[in-house]
């Protein structure tokens, strides 16, 4: 009997050609738009969330500071502390997860001088490894990512400031942590554009870590920011974090960590409007296209009356009707997303797999990125997959629903 009951449901979809593909078709167009503003938005969120966490803040931030609360935009060194941390450290919390990265950074202002033209900025001095990451994120105008001692990297509006260009020797003077001016001449390697997320950058300069260590007097053995990231992209778990906190507790009571929605609360907030504006797009158009997905198979299957009333003198019972076309639109709802889902990542395999440039400076600041890479989790598979099926078997019983209540005469008459 279940094998006369798949072979009538095949039956039905390859006959009832037009009504078929007209479903399918509307399911299809339907799944597409929403599964790629899901990619797009996907795309967004995790570019900004990387720039943020492996150029700005870190995923995790362990600091010492005389304030409650550090700000990672801004670049006082007069609100950091040096605290005691070294290799076994590191090790040691390396053990909690061996795929966390740990980073030194240290953040302070300084007055830049060339010939007669000077500027006050904010500087980062990172590591090798954070360099790296940054790549990614920022666009070398000209000139090289400086390594070791070897100079500067600033960005395009610094360089216009100071009328320099690369290979031209900046004089640097800063505070540093024993109360008096230091001063470093540094020569310029590179020269970054300002574009996407680097737009709101409130630093303009990046040294060598061992440079900037140097400058700001920072002793041996010693640390003033460490930026934890993991190396597979993702996010830290929360029983990771945890259990930080527990080993920084067991050390010092002073050494602190801190989250990035903590350290820089702004793109914190930023991340928030884009994910909750993406998903207020999705659901207007999901109840959009989910009115009319129902009104077109509730008229489809309304129209069918005839062909119930004939089960129905064959001795088939509502139950089984209702179950038989239920699975005929939900085997071509399946097939329908899945087809939209499988043609989004062939598009976006073809087209952005490097990533999408965006021109406009304009559209790059409301991004915060230049590139953007779109791709959809398995999740949104299972979202949307699941959304599409709930709308067919609600219309589908509904329309059931109205249709028992004529007796199999009207409806083999069709009246």
């Amino acid at each position: 009997m279940k094998i006369e009951v798949l072979k009538y449901i095949q039956r039905n979809l390859t006959r009832k050609k037009k009504q078929t593909f007209f479903t399918m078709f509307c399911i299809l167009i339907s799944s597409f738009i929403l599964l790629e503003n899901r990619a797009l938005n996907n795309g967004i969120q995790f570019k900004l969330k990387e720039g943020i966490n492996q150029a700005i803040s870190g995923q995790l931030t362990i600091y010492c500071s005389n304030e409650a609360k550090i700000n990672i935009i801004e670049s006082q060194l007069k609100d950091q502390k040096p605290f005691p941390w070294n290799a076994e450290n590191t090790e040691m919390v390396k053990q909690i997860d061996p795929n966390l990265t740990i980073n030194n950074r240290i953040r302070f202002s300084s007055l830049i001088s060339y010939e007669e033209e000077t500027s006050f900025v904010n500087i980062h001095a990172i590591e090798d490894d954070h360099f790296k990451r940054i790549q990614n994120l920022i666009t070398l105008k000209e000139g090289t990512i400086p390594k070791n001692n070897e100079g500067i990297l600033i960005s395009e509006t610094l360089a216009n400031d100071l009328h320099c260009g690369i290979g031209d020797t900046l004089l640097l003077v800063a505070d540093n942590l024993n109360d008096y001016m230091s001063d470093e001449i540094v020569p310029v390697k590179g020269i970054f554009m300002e574009a996407g997320l680097t737009s709101f950058f409130a630093y303009s300069a990046f040294l060598p870590y061992s440079l900037g260590k140097e400058i700001v007097q920072l002793e041996d053995g010693n640390s003033l920011e460490l930026i934890i990231n993991s190396s597979t992209r993702t996010d830290i778990s929360d029983k990771t974090i945890q259990k930080i906190h527990q080993y920084l507790a067991g050390i010092s009571f002073d050494i602190q960590a801190a989250t990035w929605d903590q350290t820089i609360p702004l793109f914190y907030t930023i991340a928030h409007i884009w994910k909750t504006s993406g998903y207020l797009i999705q659901a207007l158009f999901i109840i959009f296209s989910l009115i009319i997905l129902t009104n077109l198979i509730s008229l489809t299957v309304y129209s069918r009356k005839k062909e119930f009333g004939t089960l129905l003198a064959m001795g088939f019972s509502w139950k089984k009707i209702t179950m038989i076309i239920g699975m005929e639109y939900l085997v071509l709802c399946v097939f329908s997303v899945l087809s939209a889902f499988i043609l989004i990542r062939l598009l976006n395999l073809l087209f952005t797999q490097n990533g999408l440039y965006i021109s406009s400076k304009d559209m790059q600041q409301a991004l915060l990125t230049e590139v953007l890479v779109l791709f959809l989790n398995s999740k949104d598979l299972i979202n949307t997959l699941t959304l599409f099926c709930l709308t067919i078997l609600t219309s589908t019983l509904f329309s059931i629903f109205r249709i028992k209540k004529l007796s199999p005469i009207q409806l083999i008459n069709n009246k």
